[in-house]
Order: C-alpha cells, then structure tokens, then sequence
C-alpha cells in the first residue's frame, strides 16, 4: 500500500469493520441467544476501527513529520491487515455453510443463526471470544502506535503523558495475551465446559474481563506442558513483551548507577570546594600573621632578606595536602 492506494485501503478496512459491526446490530435486535457477548463484540468493533480511522489519519501525517521511523510504518499497516484478517474470521465463523466466503459483501442473511442457539452455542463460543481478544490486542496496538506518535510529534508535558500511557498499554497488552493463553489452555478441555443439563453459560465472556490468575508464575500457564513453543501464534507477542521488560529493567539500572555516579562526583566536589574555602581562609591569615612578623623584624632593623629567609622557615608553602596534614595533627 502506498499514497492515495494505501489511503483508500485502508478505509476500506474500516469500512469492513464498521459493516460488520452493523451486521451484528441487526442480529442483537432480532435474537436472544448468545446476545451479551455479540454485544461486547460490537463495541469492541466500533472502538477499534475508531482508532483505526485515527491511525490512518497519522499515517498520513508522518508522510511529512517522519515522526514514525520504517518499523513504525511496518507496524501500523500490520495493524491495517490484522484487522482486516479479524473481521473475515469473525464472518467465517458465524457464517451458514451454504453461503461463499465474501467479506466485503457479508450480509445479515449470511449469518447462520442457528450457531447462537442453546445447544449450538458452546461449540464456537471460545473461537468467538478467541477473536475477540486478538481485536483486542490490535486496538492496544494501534494506541500504542498513537501515544509513539504524540511523544514524537507533542509538547514536553504530552510526551511525558503518553510515555506513562505507553506503559499501561503495554501492561494491558499482558492481560490480554494471560487471556489469550488461557483460552488455548481450555481448548483442550471438553467442549461443553462451563455448561450444564438444562442451562447454559458461556464459560469465557464474563470472567475473562477479570485479571486472570496464575499463582506465583504471572499471568501465563505454568505447567511445561502448557509452555508456548516457538511455532505458537502468541510466541512472538509474549518474546517481545519479556524483552521489552528486559530492556526496562536494565536501562533503570543504568539510570541508577548513573545517579549515583553523579551523587559521588558531587560529594567529592563538595568536599573539594570545602576544603579550598578553608584553605583560602588560613591562607589569610597566614598573611597577615607574615606581614606582622615582617613588620616587627624590619623595625629591629632585620636585614629583608633575612625577614624572607625566616618567614619560609616558619610558613612553607600550603597546599591542599599539607592543610590536611595539619587538621590531622591538630594544628
């Protein structure tokens, strides 16, 4: 995508979004199963392409501000296509199966409502809230690539906002991917998980808004064979969250060890200048004690160079070691 091509694809994503959004609307006035969590899904929908018309408007912007350097760019169109890639699972999965794969035309009559049903339901409401938690991680995505954008492009005090915002995105960002996981985990488990003879709760919706818990281990599964290998979807999202904590952690180390460099440098100077003051002051008083001795052996009639020869003797020279050397000895 580039220039006005990449401008009007992008709204075309988000005018996909939005459609579907609509979509989903008319199913909420006309049914009743399942309605609480298409609900959440229409919301999310409505405040993630949103943003997403934000970020396109940025995108253009950075054409002359270059306030996003390559990765920045790279990012935001991911974001484009994620989006993109969300919205058409969503359509495959509510969608009957008589009816063709047709994102930008899926219309209300596509959707197979049997799919919402008591029975039906369980069966894809994990893949449904799956989804929804990856819309969830873009929309974050995409403010994170707002607030970069502002502390390039803002006045001191907004940067030092969006910074504070940048880290309680990125603490979301693990909330959701602790959601994420824990929804791989129960995968596992039997389908008809949450529910019981002659009722039904959706076993994720509700409870996955809460913090999820995972003992002392974080907001991951902790036995090995829940470990995320290498080929899994969310490896790469939860490898950069630990190396951006990495680099966190070890730029606040160095932040600190600078801080208390400085400390000690202005402690040694302190003293230093302590110590010169002093020494400036015995200094004068020395002088004068010089010019009193100098006085009285030029009227005993003292011959000058004698006086000098005298006064050397009595006052050496004082540096900054000897003047130590002296408060040492008590003189």
């Amino acid at each position: 995508m580039a220039g006005i091509g990449e401008a009007s694809s992008i709204i075309a994503v988000i005018d996909l979004g939005l459609k579907f959004g609509k979509t989903l609307q008319w199913y909420v006035s006309t049914a009743k199963g399942a309605k609480e969590e298409v609900l959440l899904l229409i919301s999310d929908i409505s405040s993630t392409f949103g943003h997403l018309h934000q970020l396109n408007e940025l995108i253009e912007k950075n054409k002359k501000t270059h306030c996003w350097g390559d990765v920045g760019v790279q990012d935001a169109r991911k974001c484009v296509r994620s989006c993109q890639k969300i919205i058409e699972k969503f359509q495959k999965l509510l969608k009957r199966s008589s009816v063709p794969v047709r994102p930008e035309n899926f219309t209300q009559e596509d959707i197979d409502l049997s799919k919402f049903g008591h029975l039906s339901w369980p069966l894809y409401a994990r893949k449904f809230e799956k989804y929804r938690q990856e819309l969830s991680m873009v929309k974050l995505d995409v403010l994170l690539l707002h607030s970069s954008y502002m502390v390039s492009a803002g006045s001191i005090m907004e940067q030092d906002r969006y910074q504070r915002q940048i880290a309680d995105l990125r603490r979301e960002k693990t909330s959701v991917l602790g959601r994420l996981a824990a929804i791989k985990q129960s995968q596992s488990g039997p389908q008809n998980q949450g529910s019981s003879k002659g009722t039904y709760s959706n076993p994720f919706a509700p409870r996955l808004e809460e913090p999820q818990s995972f003992g002392s281990h974080g907001p991951y599964p902790s036995r090995r064979g829940d470990i995320l290998d290498l080929d899994d979807p969310l490896y790469p999202e939860i490898q950069k969250l630990i190396e951006e904590k990495v680099a966190q952690k070890k730029m606040e180390e160095e932040k600190k060890a600078a801080e208390k460099k400085a400390l000690q440098e202005e402690v040694i100077q302190n003293w230093k200048d302590e110590k010169m003051k002093e020494l400036d002051e015995k200094a004068q008083s020395i002088d004068a004690e010089k010019s009193k001795i100098y006085n009285e052996l030029l009227r005993r009639k003292v011959a000058p160079e004698t006086i000098n020869d005298i006064i050397s003797d009595l006052y050496p020279p004082l540096t900054l070691d000897r003047h130590n050397d002296s408060h040492r000895r008590g003189c």
